[in-house]
């Protein structure tokens, strides 16, 4: 056994997460940002509707976890750093750490997306209410900035949320991210079995031939993909080794890049 594992045995959950929140605030200082101070846009979306065909609704489970922070902090980092992003909306968001994340980072205008009101309910969403939305993003929603105009992002995310969508529901999904014009589309997928959440099973290949030919507009950027991944340290998160992973080290993140756009 590794020393740090002996260590970590002597110590309780919640004592070696404050262990580990220690490190990572010394390495990376701006890990922890509080958001006092500031003034995050405000968001309203038309057509908002719980996603009551969803599991994630009828049983949460994975919508109410809060403990990924880290990893998004180290990809809304990592996006903002390498793509010079200035706003972001994050789908299927759960408690909305990863947006939480990046409003800390300094993202002022930042939305996020819930199919189901669970965390909602328990208390547990990070962001404040103006910008944390429950709505089915299946259906074709309309994100009203405040100055009154349909709202764009530079970022729309979705993040182990795909395999949670049947195929007959996909497509909205897909409408809803050309409808925001996203310069960039970053996924991160589930490959493996997990009922009754992952309903919709692919191998990679297939959701990269999917995703491209439902996002039509948008093409798939590997060495983007690659090099965000890099800059997580190739968090754990970010890595799906089921079988039917064929990526390099079974990154499980694929960034789509709008054409046209320039980095």
């Amino acid at each position: 056994m590794h020393i740090r594992q002996r260590l970590g045995s002597l110590l309780t959950a919640g004592q070696r997460e404050t262990v580990k929140n220690f490190f990572r605030k010394t390495f990376y200082p701006d890990y922890g940002l509080t958001l006092t101070g500031r003034n995050l846009s405000v968001y309203s979306v038309k057509n908002a509707e719980l996603a009551r065909w969803s599991a994630d609704c009828q049983q949460p489970y994975g919508t109410l976890m809060d403990n990924f922070s880290f990893p998004h902090f180290l990809l809304a980092r990592s996006m903002i750093r390498v793509c010079n992003v200035r706003s972001w909306c994050d789908m299927g968001t759960g408690s909305a750490t990863l947006p939480f994340q990046a409003a800390r980072l300094g993202i002022t205008d930042v939305l996020a997306i819930e199919g189901s009101d669970a965390a909602l309910r328990a208390g547990r969403v990070q962001l404040p209410l103006n910008n944390y939305c429950v709505a089915d993003v299946c259906l074709p929603l309309e994100v009203i900035a405040e100055n009154g105009k349909p709202a764009c992002f530079d970022v729309v995310s979705a993040l182990e949320l795909i395999e949670h969508i049947p195929d007959s529901k996909l497509a909205g999904l897909f409408d809803n991210i050309r409808r925001l014009e996203a310069k960039y589309a970053v996924f991160a997928i589930g490959l493996q079995p997990d009922p009754p959440y992952h309903v919709n099973l692919k191998s990679m290949p297939e959701w990269l031939r999917e995703i491209s030919s439902m996002l039509s507009g948008w093409v798939y950027d590997e060495a983007l993909s690659e090099e965000i991944f890099r800059s997580t340290r190739r968090n754990r998160r970010f890595i799906n080794d089921y079988p039917t992973n064929h990526l390099p080290l079974h990154r499980n993140l694929l960034i789509f890049k709008r054409q046209g756009r320039q980095l």
